[in-house]
Parts: structure tokens; sequence; C-alpha cells
């Protein structure tokens, strides 16, 4: 299996929903996924520094099945949508 974790920090006051949402239908139109859940933070450290906004983990049965959800046209607009909102984001994937 191979993991994806994307943690996103949008820019200030950008409501994370439309995101998520978004994330919670890749699934259905991407076969290469086979697990995936995008979630808010609740914000209970912020006291720390920064927290993400959301989180997205998606699983794929192998490295060739990332590689093709990152050629569909889902994952490009995707991109198209948050590009603009985020102000950072950190990517985290390995195999298991």
């Amino acid at each position: 299996m191979f993991r994806l974790i994307i943690l996103m920090q949008l820019k200030e006051g950008v409501d994370p929903k439309p995101f998520i949402d978004a994330l919670h239908e890749m699934p259905k139109t991407v076969p290469s996924i086979k697990s995936s859940v995008a979630t808010p933070d609740l914000g209970l450290t912020k006291e720390y520094g920064h927290n993400s906004t959301f989180a997205w983990i998606a699983e794929f049965e192998n490295q060739a099945g990332w590689e093709a959800y990152i050629a569909t046209d889902e994952h490009n607009a995707f991109y198209d949508l948050y590009k603009d909102d985020v102000e950072q984001f950190l990517v985290n994937q390995w195999q298991f």
C-alpha cells in the first residue's frame, strides 16, 4: 500500500468546506484511490503555532496508483481549486 498525507493551511478566512467536500468526492471518480479521509482541524493546539486547516489521507494500492491519480483531471481541478487560497501545505508519502 502507498499512503499520501496532505496537511494544508489555508489563508486566513478561507472556508475549508469546499476543499474537504472535493476530496470526499475524489474516490468516486478516481479508481486508484482505495481509501480516503479529509477532515478539518479541531484547532486544539493553536497556542503552540500554526495548525493545518485540514488534512487529507489517501491510500493507493502502490506508487503506480498514486502516479495514476496525479495524472487525472480531478487532481488538476483540485489544484486549481486551492492554489490561490493556500498559505502552505505539507505532503508525506510512504509505502507499507
